[in-house]
């Protein structure tokens, strides 16, 4: 797992966009879940990086939730 952290360019820097990505070792499933500043995390996106269509992506989430256990991002938007 890891942490985004995107800034505006410039003075002042004000946080646009954070987010995490979750990765298997292998990096076979990529899973970012991300949010704009000042929203609340019900507002959040998510992106299957690996899967070509939605069932796919539901897949890949299934078996990192399995993985990553309860602290998994997006384990409520799995159906």
């Amino acid at each position: 797992m890891g942490n985004l952290h995107y800034l505006k360019s410039g003075e002042p820097l004000e946080t646009l966009w954070h987010g995490l990505i979750w990765f298997d070792s292998a990096w076979e499933n990529i899973n970012l879940n991300l949010g704009r500043a000042g929203q609340t995390s019900d507002q959040n996106f998510y992106v299957v990086a690996t899967a070509r269509n939605q069932q796919e992506a539901y897949r890949v989430q299934a078996r990192m939730s399995e993985q990553f256990g309860d602290g998994f991002a997006p384990r409520n938007n799995i159906e």
